[in-house]
């Protein structure tokens, strides 16, 4: 009997774990990561901006192949860099909101929900518009976070295929523009949200929050991408919701 309760409860620890840390998990409630189509349409997503330069650069980038991306802004560096996040807006980019600060373990506590609204105020505040996507830092929720979002009006996004453009190459190497690109183009599929980053939570000025690789690799993914027949879209368009409240 004992043996049995042991494994139930870690039967139910995992569960907590699997519903609060995998990115597609659906246990605390609806999580979009991927839209529903067999056609060759992507989504290419950035978080932790604005960052700059490289959140400039990457809208350069975007805005040369006239393809429209989702930025999931920070509410602090939108304060930051206001001409930035308002370029995104203006360009007919979406702009989700993506917390605060960046919290790892926001979603432990309701003290989450206060950073979704004090971001959402100053995305509000700084754009004019108000975010119906709200994306988790690090792809972390909980049900009462997913339940405050859904009396919002507001629901979470995460993704489907994911970068190594974070902290992994301190420990891995960095990787080329051309290894990078190669490990999303290897990956892709119809409906996929891709994950990229331009900024690095709070950090401005230094080797994290440095993203000349991601900027370098975009048009190896865009063309790479384009070359094979995909289309690119917008998060919400590709899953056929509202960008804004």
């Amino acid at each position: 009997m004992f043996v049995i309760l042991i494994a139930l409860i870690v039967i139910a620890l995992a569960v907590l774990v699997i519903g609060y840390a995998m990115p597609s998990s659906q246990i605390f409630g609806r999580v979009y990561y991927r839209g529903k189509t067999s056609n060759k349409v992507i989504a290419l997503s950035f978080d932790d901006g604005p960052n700059e330069p490289y959140t400039s650069q990457v809208l350069d980038i975007l805005d040369s192949y006239g393809i429209k991306g989702t930025f999931f802004a920070v509410g602090e560096n939108v304060a930051l860099h206001p001409d930035v996040a308002r370029r995104m807006v203006a360009g007919g980019h979406v702009i989700g909101n993506h917390a605060t600060g960046h919290d790892a373990n926001h979603a432990l506590s309701h003290g989450g929900e206060k950073q979704i609204a004090a971001a959402q105020e100053i995305i509000k505040s700084t754009t004019g518009v108000s975010p119906h996507l709200y994306r988790p830092p690090h792809g972390k929720k909980s049900s009462w976070e997913l339940a405050y979002l859904k009396s919002q009006n507001m629901v979470a996004v995460n993704w489907s295929l994911a970068t190594n453009d974070q902290h992994a190459f301190l420990m891995f190497g960095r990787p080329t523009p051309e290894g990078f690109a190669e490990a999303i183009v290897k990956n892709a599929g119809p409906g996929k949200i891709i994950l990229m980053h331009d900024g690095y939570g709070l950090n401005h000025g230094d080797a994290l929050s440095d993203k000349s690789l991601t900027c370098k690799a975009l048009p190896i993914i865009i063309k790479k991408l384009s070359d094979q027949g995909y289309t690119f879209e917008t998060v919400p368009e590709i899953l056929g919701i509202q960008p804004y409240n």
